[in-house]
């Protein structure tokens, strides 16, 4: 397996508050039982991705599962989003008790529901 596709890198990622407030401002939200989720077309040849993550959602260990989980939601289904997209998803503590199966059908569900409008 090349190990270059499981690597989560910069040009993919949303790093500063800039962006976030940027998504937040224009961007459209989605929420459902487990996170909300924004997306922004980002205008740049491919989709990048934002988490945040409280401590009121849990401890490090918690919000790092929590992190890990929705980078590899990304991961595969990053190349399908068309237009690309900036894509924010803001956890809560429902997230945290949830498996990694619900999440990806609820980020893929929210998706396709962008998607379609």
């Amino acid at each position: 397996m090349d190990k270059r596709n499981l690597v989560f890198t910069k040009s993919e990622r949303i790093l500063k508050r800039k962006q976030y407030l940027e998504i937040y401002a224009k961007g459209k939200r989605f929420r459902n039982r487990l996170f909300y989720i924004y997306f922004l077309e980002n205008g740049l040849e491919h989709s990048r991705l934002g988490l945040t993550v409280s401590r009121k959602v849990g401890g490090a260990v918690v919000q790092n599962r929590i992190k890990r989980r929705f980078r590899e939601i990304f991961h595969g289904s990053h190349r399908d989003i068309n237009p690309p997209l900036d894509i924010v998803v803001n956890a809560t503590r429902n997230t945290a008790r949830a498996d990694y199966w619900s999440l990806e059908e609820e980020f893929l569900k929210e998706l396709k529901s962008w998607e379609k409008k």
